[in-house]
């Protein structure tokens, strides 16, 4: 392989190792973060559910406290036909009526906020528990964080240095068509494969395809413009052994 083309790779090759040193070590604080957030989230839902359980509680006194007035109300009522004192008695008994399907609709209505109330209850438990296991995870996440990011930024030491030394070896225009692709994300290489480039499938010409095989001179493809790299050797199956 052409020496620049090996100064080229070698770059790529420790940029390479340095992005994923930092992907390691922004996943592991965006795990934190991740967590931090959860928790946040899942303190603003209990909050909610905490006030919607208030208000529900307030509904049931205020219901309560209606349906012992229609109690009292029926029962006078009932003791007036029972004992045979209502004046109207038709009039008497459509009052009772009227005030037992009043007590049928607030039984229901304060089972219906019971009900309420306890579902609540179920799904901020569910809640409380999610939050107390994120909060166990964030500090597991954390001190890993913590060790692994150590261990990291000692890569990264040994890599740097490196990494710069060897982008110092190539020159100015190869460093701004090498630096064109890092800004862009993309591979600065791409193998030949067959008569075309394996990166975009573009056809190399065939004096072309000799020079960067044979390593005598460097090319750029016409297509994408990477730095072309010889062909991959293909894998030979080992033979058989002989019995």
């Amino acid at each position: 392989m052409h020496p620049d083309l090996t100064l080229i790779v070698g770059l790529w090759t420790l940029d390479a190792a340095v992005d994923d040193a930092k992907g390691r070590a922004a996943a592991l604080k965006q795990a934190v973060t991740d967590a931090d957030v959860r928790i946040t989230e899942l303190t603003k839902e209990l909050e909610g559910i905490a006030n919607r359980v208030a208000e529900a509680v307030q509904e049931e006194t205020a219901v309560n406290t209606e349906l012992e007035k229609y109690v009292r109300r029926t029962q006078r009522t009932q003791a007036l036909l029972d004992g045979h004192q209502a004046v109207d008695f038709v009039t008497v008994e459509k009052q009772l009526a009227q005030c037992k399907a009043h007590v049928g609709r607030l039984e229901d209505s304060l089972l219906e906020i019971l009900d309420g109330i306890e579902t609540l209850k179920a799904e901020a438990s569910v809640l409380e528990q999610e939050r107390e296991e994120t909060r166990e995870a964030k500090g597991e996440l954390h001190a890993r964080w913590v060790s692994e990011g150590r261990e990291i930024r000692v890569e990264l030491e040994e890599l740097w240095p490196r990494r710069q030394a060897a982008a110092a070896e190539l020159s100015r225009d190869m460093m701004v068509r090498y630096k064109g692709f890092r800004d862009r994300g993309l591979v600065p290489v791409a193998h030949l494969g067959g008569k075309v480039c394996t990166a975009c499938n573009v056809v190399v010409q065939d004096q072309m395809r000799l020079e960067v095989a044979s390593g005598r001179r460097i090319h750029n493809c016409r297509g994408c413009g990477r730095w072309l790299l010889p062909p991959v050797p293909e894998e030979v199956d080992p033979e058989p052994e002989s019995e």
